[in-house]
């Protein structure tokens, strides 16, 4: 018994790797009694720094590392002159 939840823009699935599977205007359907998602459409693999700034706020504490790493791959790079 899943019902369709409309106007979902976006999904990201959130990899312990850093990457994102990132799910742009899916079809997002639910079963909320058994606690069931079913998420569909073209998924890509995507580097999390692709999608920041717009992914900001989806963001919870376990992703503050890979935060930071990206914050210190780009302070780390040598300026263009």
């Amino acid at each position: 018994n899943v019902r369709d939840i409309p106007a979902i823009e976006e999904v990201n699935l959130f990899k312990d790797d850093g990457t994102v599977i990132h799910f742009a205007s899916p079809k997002v359907q639910a079963s909320i009694a058994a606690n069931t998602y079913v998420v569909s459409g073209n998924a890509e693999n995507k580097k999390l720094q692709e999608l920041l700034p717009g992914i900001i706020s989806q963001l919870g504490p376990d992703n503050l590392e890979h935060l930071k790493k990206i914050y210190s791959s780009y302070s780390n790079e040598p300026e263009a002159k």
